[in-house]
């Protein structure tokens, strides 16, 4: 049977872009002395991700000896990093992207579905409109809503005085009321807006997990528990709906804002309500 010397195989590579780049390689895992995963390899420089997963451009030249060597590095953005925390969002407007090339009668390549089915999560919402519907399914008839309904006189009056300085943190710009046409230019401003009520739903769940109440109030240590879940959903959600807010969904965003600020005006109200009946907790 015929076979190659390997001698003879380094001996052809002498002078060649594979030989090249092997000493290249060698060259800068050498430098670093710690394991770099290198992607691509040009004239001058590499683009290589290191240990904690940032990619670098390491630069390189040829010394004096004929050797190459680091000459700096830096980090890069010419591959796009997805953090764990906005892999759904990646996930969202990839699989928007390619149903729209679909839908176009658009070729789309099928590494493009492969990566995209290895991050899909079974449970998580990739489309606006799920979100917006778990969002109505949270602030469904709760225990705390039911109760706030039940008893809407005796708390407003329990709170006269305060109600106005209670609800005022909470925007009161209702931009589903804007002309759809006119809606894109407050994209930022709604933005910041859903922000500051995601904060206050935060505030909400934060200020009644601490009250407690006696035997004689369980049914108030009910309300807390629902409004304190209810909230909490609520943040998980409006931060989802306001990375995957495109224009193309912005007036489902809009009117969502709406609801929510409402709901957290009465939320407002409720755990201030609460407060006043739950025992002196020395947490608060």
């Amino acid at each position: 049977m015929p076979f190659v010397q390997g001698s003879a195989i380094d001996k052809a590579m002498k002078g060649s872009i594979d030989e090249r780049m092997s000493l290249v390689h060698l060259a800068v895992t050498e430098h670093y002395g710690s394991p770099l995963n290198i992607v691509a390899t040009f004239e001058d420089h590499v683009l290589a991700f290191n240990e904690d997963k940032k990619l670098l451009k390491i630069s390189y030249n040829v010394n004096e000896a004929g050797d190459f060597e680091v000459v700096k590095s830096a980090p890069s953005k010419a591959i796009p990093v997805i953090e764990d925390e906005n892999v759904h969002v990646h996930v969202a407007k990839e699989l928007k992207r390619i149903t729209k090339r679909m839908m176009e009668g658009k070729k789309v390549e099928r590494t493009q579905v492969r990566e995209l089915a290895a991050l899909t999560k079974k449970d998580e919402s990739y489309w606006m409109s799920d979100i917006l519907a778990k969002m109505d399914e949270s602030c469904g008839e709760t225990d705390w809503f039911r109760m706030y309904e039940a008893n809407i006189e005796r708390i407003r009056t329990s709170l006269h005085g305060r109600i106005r300085k209670i609800e005022e943190s909470v925007p009161k710009t209702q931009y589903g009321k804007i002309a759809k046409d006119k809606l894109g230019s407050f994209d930022k401003e709604m933005a910041e807006s859903l922000a500051v009520i995601s904060g206050l739903f935060e505030g909400y769940a934060s200020f009644c997990s601490v009250l407690s109440f006696d035997e004689k109030q369980e049914f108030l240590g009910a309300v807390r528990e629902s409004l304190v879940v209810e909230a909490q959903a609520i943040v998980g959600l409006l931060g989802k709906a306001e990375k995957l807010m495109g224009q193309s969904e912005i007036s489902q965003v809009a009117e969502a804002h709406d609801k929510m600020a409402d709901r957290a005006r009465t939320m407002a109200l409720v755990s201030a309500y609460i407060k006043g009946k739950a025992q002196p907790n020395d947490k608060e």
